[in-house]
């Protein structure tokens, strides 16, 4: 159970009813104050997403989010992303190199990727080391890393990243760094439980997304103890993460049993998340909308401010 201060500590929930997308009714916990959301993890640029966008961002818009933070890993998915924030103020880009696609990158894309950067208001990311990559270069992934790390800082944007089984190495680099971007968002933290501290101790914020409430483990009951309140984000992953049909309304299956999520969903999960962590909904969601903030505030445009 995390140590909450007395004002947060779990409240009697209110319980009204909503309807899912497809009919039924369910008579659970909800957020009953309006609470500007901000998505901090959703690709919108995803093919899953072709030709229903206007739908999802419309759904999402509806239910309270106010502002969707779209990674892209990939330098072929940057144009197209820029082109959706210009059309949507809502959205928040971020342009940077996974380690998965970086055998795709240009030889001068340090300097596209700062063209990117210079002219908007976009985060870095999504960037990261992966050692389980069947080809894996540490060196080439880790100086990818780096040079966008500093590329963050130059720009004094913040930085979101991935790690699978290189974070001792990646908590060297932080630690070896001279300055780092303002802000860094790790994404569904699956690392040692004992790294949380030094990550924490680093400025680290921990961005979970619904899939968490189908982990009922106790490691996850040991992170989110580690994990102070003021660095906690939830995300929806759309149109990845489906989250349990209880707390994922706006959800479709497609022909070949792949279940769509959406950033929709966001607001039903909170209660879920809420319950894990013992803390009254509508408080969580004042901590993820002051978090996310704090994070991003200084990259919302001032048409999508107004």
């Amino acid at each position: 159970m995390l140590r909450l201060p007395r004002e947060c500590r779990s409240a009697k929930m209110s319980r009204i009813p909503f309807a899912f997308v497809y009919g039924a009714t369910y008579d659970g916990p909800m957020i009953t104050r309006h609470v500007e959301l901000m998505d901090c993890f959703v690709h919108l640029q995803d093919p899953l997403f072709a030709g229903c966008l206007p739908g999802v961002i419309e759904r999402a818009v509806k239910t309270g989010i106010a502002h969707l933070v779209c990674p892209s890993g990939a330098q072929n998915e940057w144009s197209g992303l820029m082109d959706l924030s210009f059309k949507h103020d809502m959205v928040i880009p971020c342009f940077g190199l996974h380690a998965r696609a970086m055998a795709c990158r240009s030889e001068d894309w340090r300097h596209r990727l700062g063209t990117f950067l210079k002219i908007s208001t976009a985060a870095v990311g999504l960037i990261g080391l992966d050692y389980s990559l069947r080809s894996c270069d540490r060196d080439s992934q880790q100086q990818l890393f780096i040079e966008q790390l500093h590329l963050a800082r130059q720009f004094e944007r913040p930085a979101l990243f991935e790690c699978h089984r290189a974070w001792d190495d990646l908590i060297a680099i932080l630690n070896d760094l001279d300055a780092l971007p303002p802000g860094l968002l790790v994404h569904n933290y699956h690392g040692p439980v004992h790294r949380i501290e030094a990550l924490v101790g680093k400025g680290v914020y921990f961005c979970f997304p619904g899939t968490m409430l189908l982990d009922r483990s106790r490691r996850l009951e040991r992170m989110l103890k580690l994990i102070p309140l003021d660095r906690l984000l939830v995300s929806t992953d759309a149109p990845e993460a489906a989250p349990p049909a209880l707390y994922g309304p706006y959800q479709r299956i497609l022909e070949n049993g792949r279940t769509v999520n959406e950033p929709a969903n966001l607001p039903h999960l909170l209660p879920g998340v809420a319950r894990t962590l013992q803390i009254d909904p509508e408080r969580l969601a004042e901590v993820i909308n002051h978090n996310s903030l704090c994070l991003f505030g200084s990259l919302i445009r001032t048409e999508s401010k107004a």
